[in-house]
């Protein structure tokens, strides 16, 4: 696999029971490229991405990350590892803060002699929304508290917080505004142009 690839997912299946979601799927990504996926509902979009991002484990096939064999052990292993996923549905973790749900699996960051600095972690969080250009959420806030758009953009900081090498994004654009979906285009193109890559989900042909 040449060095140009940073991801190649080879042969992939997946099963349900009696039915098959995946069947010998491959597929390459390159390095500064932002790949769409496309299909209908119940294609087997969804779980191809999960199985990519750590959520689900493949029955059969091989993926690699940098010309590496890539097996991540769930979704924060797999952040670890450079590979992070916008969900489509709901994917924040309800009765929390939102700087918690930023840094979920990531608290130990802002542990010191044992105790968690909520202070700096949601300083950190403000930091993090910023940077996407998110200026009206408060990080103190409970996550509940939140529109489902505003939900969706804690979610994008929290997926970029580990400054992925491959980011995927599925159907996020359907929960988004038109500012919304112009801050998600923006972070994707970062991505792109910082020589990492995007793998987006979409039911729609224009985007």
């Amino acid at each position: 696999m040449g060095n140009n690839y940073l991801f190649k997912g080879e042969g992939i299946s997946k099963s349900f029971g009696s039915t098959q979601a995946l069947k010998n799927v491959t597929i390459t990504i390159k390095k500064g490229e932002i790949q769409g996926l496309i299909g209908e509902n119940g294609s087997g979009k969804s779980t191809f991405s999960s199985i990519c991002a750590g959520i689900q484990k493949a029955d059969s096939g091989t993926m690699y990350l940098e010309g590496e064999k890539y097996v991540p052990n769930g979704s924060i292993d797999a952040m670890d590892k450079g590979v992070s996923m916008v969900v489509q549905e709901q994917g924040t973790v309800g009765k929390i803060t939102v700087a918690a749900n930023v840094f979920f699996g990531k608290e130990t960051d802002f542990v010191k002699f044992g105790v968690l600095n909520v202070k700096k972690m949601n300083q950190e969080a403000k930091r993090m929304l910023e940077s996407i250009g998110v200026t009206e959420i408060d990080p103190g806030a409970v996550i509940d508290t939140l529109t489902f758009e505003e939900r969706k953009l804690v979610e994008l900081a929290r997926a970029l917080y580990t400054s992925p090498k491959l980011w995927i994004v599925d159907e996020t654009t359907t929960a988004l505004t038109v500012n919304g979906r112009e801050i998600l285009y923006k972070l994707m193109q970062n991505i792109r142009d910082q020589g990492g890559a995007v793998l987006f989900i979409s039911h729609d042909i224009e985007e």
